[in-house]
C-alpha cells in the first residue's frame, strides 16, 4: 500500500509540476516597441482627403527634410517618454534651432502595429497611429482622422472631410 502510495504521489506531482510550465507564445516580445527608440526626423508626407461620403478631393504629397522648417523631428525614448518638435535651419551657423513654440512633449505607447501618443503624459488626450512599417532606418506611421481642412487647400473649411496621413521617417 505504501508502494502504491508512493508512486501515486510522484505521478501527482509530476502532472502538477508540467502543468505549471510556462507557455513559450506568452512571452513573444512587440518587435515595434523596441525599434522605434531613438531619434527620428520626417522626409515626407502623404494625405489624401476624402469626403465623409468616400469621394477622394484632395491627394498631396510633400518632400520634407531636416533642414527646412516644413519638417519635424521625432525623439522615442526607452521608458515611453518621447518629443515631437520643429527646427529651423541657419545656413550660417550651419545648425538647427529647435522651435519652442512647436515642442510637444508625450507619453507613448506601442501595442501591436498601434502607437499611441498622449500629450504630456495626460492619458485622455490620444493621438493613435498605425505603424505601417518600421525597421532600423525607416518608418512609416498613417493616421485617419476627421477634421477641417487649412484654408488655401482649396476646400471648404467648414466642410469636415475624412483624412488619411502617411508620415515617413528616417532614424537619425
Amino acid at each position: 500500500m505504501k508502494r502504491c502510495f508512493l508512486i501515486l504521489s510522484c505521478l501527482l506531482f509530476a502532472v502538477c509540476l508540467n502543468s505549471c510550465k510556462k507557455d513559450k507564445n506568452t512571452d513573444v516580445a512587440n518587435p515595434f516597441a523596441t525599434a522605434i527608440i531613438g531619434n527620428w526626423v520626417t522626409n515626407k508626407q502623404v494625405i489624401k482627403i476624402y469626403t465623409t461620403g468616400g469621394t477622394l478631393v484632395k491627394d498631396t504629397t510633400l518632400t520634407l527634410n531636416g533642414q527646412n522648417s516644413n519638417g519635424w523631428f521625432a525623439s522615442y525614448g526607452p521608458n515611453g517618454s518621447g518629443i515631437l518638435y520643429t527646427q529651423i535651419y541657419s545656413k550660417k551657423s550651419k545648425t538647427n534651432t529647435p522651435l519652442t513654440d512647436t515642442v510637444l512633449v508625450y507619453t507613448y505607447m506601442v501595442t501591436g502595429s498601434n502607437l499611441s501618443l498622449f500629450e504630456n503624459g495626460n492619458l485622455n488626450s490620444e493621438d493613435d497611429y498605425t505603424i505601417v512599417s518600421l525597421n532600423a532606418t525607416s518608418m512609416q506611421q498613417q493616421s485617419n482622422y476627421l477634421g477641417l481642412p487649412e484654408a488655401g487647400w482649396g476646400l471648404d473649411v467648414n466642410t469636415q472631410y475624412n483624412f488619411i496621413e502617411n508620415d515617413y521617417y528616417t532614424k537619425q
